[in-house]
């Protein structure tokens, strides 16, 4: 057999005569692993929490802006009935030598 050292424990080079768990590093780089990947869910989890949230903001925003264009139409009609209109009244109108309607 050779002396390389049991499963759990191996000399480093860089520290001769002090032997390394290599069972309790891998416990701790894995436990370190875990802690991180939690954490990157959680932050993932509210950055969708967060998103959701805005893209419902923008859809209420973007039904707000579908209104305001669907009632600046109905009112841009009704200005250019009036407008009509009242140019029909001047059509109709009697005017006087200086443009002026009768009294």
């Amino acid at each position: 057999m050779s002396n390389v050292g049991s499963a759990e424990t191996l000399g480093h080079p860089s520290t001769p005569g002090r032997s390394v768990n290599l069972v309790g590093v891998l416990e701790e780089r894995v436990g370190g692993l875990v802690d991180r990947y939690r954490g990157a869910q959680k932050s993932a989890d509210e950055l969708r929490s967060r998103l959701d949230a805005a893209e419902a903001e923008i859809s209420a925003l973007h039904a707000r802006v579908e209104e305001a264009d669907r009632l600046r139409g109905a009112l841009r009609e009704r200005v250019q009935v009036l407008i009509e209109q009242v140019c029909k009244l001047e059509e109709s109108t009697p005017a006087d030598e200086n443009g002026e309607a009768p009294e």
